[in-house]
């Protein structure tokens, strides 16, 4: 049997904790996970990869799952811990605190990315003249408000938007097949080479892992996280197969040349359908699923470090910590104050940070884990 961490009152956490998430919510949340800058940025993988970007895409969502179950699978030798109280109970609290502000340096540059890649699509297709940081303001407000909910609503809130998200998308391209999609702008589907092919994977797959940062704190509140790895699963498969439909549609819709030059994709490419010559306009139901996706990403952003943060200092009110990490996310997303930018800061990430940070999180959480059991003269099973 796993350990149990204590809370601060020296009582175990229980099933009916408030904030254990129920089956539904575990599943929807890891879907969720996958709410990360590829939905801007999978552009690059059309222009890497070419015609099979989106079998690219599906397979690179899926190379997530492995990592997915490591997460939840570490939650049988300490039930009811986050990634941190693990590591701050196995290894101490100085190496803890470090993991933990390099794990919010990089969660909040995540967060700087999806805030200007939203508001820069908002500015560009519906407000010209409303400047960055008020979006960007009303947006990480409104997101510090359902993280200080707790766990269990903004679960909820998650459940709600990701409906409305995929509805409103599928919605907005229902016109899509009998209008604009060209079987020829999809084929045929492998005019590519072995390398690039790859390369757009494992750039999906770097892109994806930044939701893992999330499953490193939500797995505390999965009762027994290692008996339910197939929410993971679930969760990932689904959003595999959602993002890499809805990107297929893009591309049978403009062509895959086209989508390559594009940065706002969806909306861009929305903006072609109409009903008759009267109903136009229907960009709008793609704005309300990007701006789905980044209420939700960011809510997991500041929640993630938020999380962590307390390991880092202890104080009587925690909420400040929240406030003090969203105003820290506000202000570097303002000074980034750039679309483009924050585009191919997404791109260096998905390549090169982030998905190396997850596996060597994961690594030296597995390492406590062996020396704690080691410590505790009893084998790892």
């Amino acid at each position: 049997m796993g350990n149990r961490v204590t809370n601060k009152n020296g009582g175990h956490k229980s099933l009916n904790d408030p904030y254990k998430v129920t089956r539904e919510q575990a599943i929807l949340m890891t879907f969720a996970c996958g709410f990360s800058n590829i939905v801007f940025t999978f552009t690059w993988v059309t222009k890497t990869t070419g015609k099979p970007f989106w079998i690219a895409v599906f397979i690179g969502v899926l190379a997530n799952i492995p990592l997915g179950l490591w997460i939840f699978y570490l939650g049988k030798h300490f039930q009811g811990a986050t990634v941190f109280d693990i590591l701050e109970n196995s290894l101490g609290s100085f190496i803890c605190k470090i993991v933990s502000i390099f794990y919010i340096i990089l969660n909040i540059t995540i967060g700087v990315c999806m805030l200007n890649l939203f508001a820069g699509t908002v500015k560009l297709y519906f407000l010209q003249h409303t400047p960055l940081w008020v979006t960007i303001l009303i947006l990480v407000l409104m997101c510090t408000l359902f993280v200080k909910s707790g766990m269990q609503n903004f679960a909820r809130l998650i459940e709600l938007l990701i409906v409305l998200c995929v509805l409103n998308y599928f919605t907005g391209f229902a016109l899509s097949f009998t209008r604009e999609f060209k079987i020829e702008h999809i084929t045929p589907v492998f005019d590519t080479s072995l390398p690039k092919f790859a390369e757009g994977m494992l750039f999906t797959v770097g892109s994806v892992a930044d939701g893992l940062l999330f499953l490193m704190v939500m797995v505390g509140a999965v009762p027994d996280s290692h008996r339910h790895y197939r929410w993971v699963v679930k969760g990932f498969t689904y959003w595999a197969f959602v993002l890499s439909f809805a990107i297929l549609l893009m591309a049978g819709d403009v062509s895959t040349e086209v989508l390559s030059r594009i940065g706002q994709a969806g909306i861009a490419v929305s903006r072609v359908f109409y009903m008759g010559g009267y109903i136009r306009g229907l960009e709008v139901l793609l704005l309300i699923t990007y701006q789905c996706i980044a209420v939700v990403r960011t809510v997991m952003v500041l929640y993630s470090c938020w999380i962590s943060s307390q390991k880092l200092i202890s104080i009587k009110n925690p909420w400040i910590l929240l406030v003090l990490i969203s105003l820290m996310t506000y202000s570097a997303a303002v000074w980034l104050n750039s679309f483009n930018t924050a585009y191919f800061l997404a791109v260096f990430l998905g390549y090169y940070i982030v998905l190396p940070s997850v596996i060597f999180i994961l690594l030296l959480v597995s390492l406590s884990v062996v020396i704690k059991n080691r410590k505790n003269g009893c084998a790892l099973k």
